[in-house]
């Protein structure tokens, strides 16, 4: 085969290119920064430890993270507030102990008012 001939029959091969593979994160949108909540806010806007709050979400009871180019970035504020006002309001029927286990409190109580003082002879 002469050399014409082998670039004629390269030229008649049609060589497609190599697939372009994209991210699947490409077009994704960034979270707002001021609706994400770190692991720290969570904890302590709703007085949970982090570890039970991971172990609700686990188990589906609260809020998933938000994600961003498949990473977990934090809470979304409006989901945690929405499962604070779903969750964490009171029964009316439910009754608040006013006062402790032990029937004395473990401090004791600031006066309102202050007795009068003596005064010296």
């Amino acid at each position: 085969m002469s050399a014409d001939a082998v670039l004629s029959s390269r030229a008649t091969s049609k060589v497609s290119p190599p697939p372009v593979v994209l991210s699947r994160w490409v077009n994704e949108r960034c979270p707002a920064l001021a609706e994400i909540l770190s692991a720290h806010d969570v904890a302590r806007l709703t007085r949970r430890p982090c570890w039970v709050l991971l172990g609700l979400s686990l188990v589906g009871r609260f809020p998933k993270r938000t994600t961003y180019r498949g990473r977990s970035v934090g809470w979304s504020r409006s989901e945690v507030l929405a499962w604070m006002t779903r969750e964490l309001e009171l029964d009316p029927e439910q009754r608040i102990p006013r006062r402790c286990r032990r029937g004395r409190p473990h401090q004791r109580r600031l006066p309102l008012s202050l007795p009068p003082r003596r005064s010296a002879p």
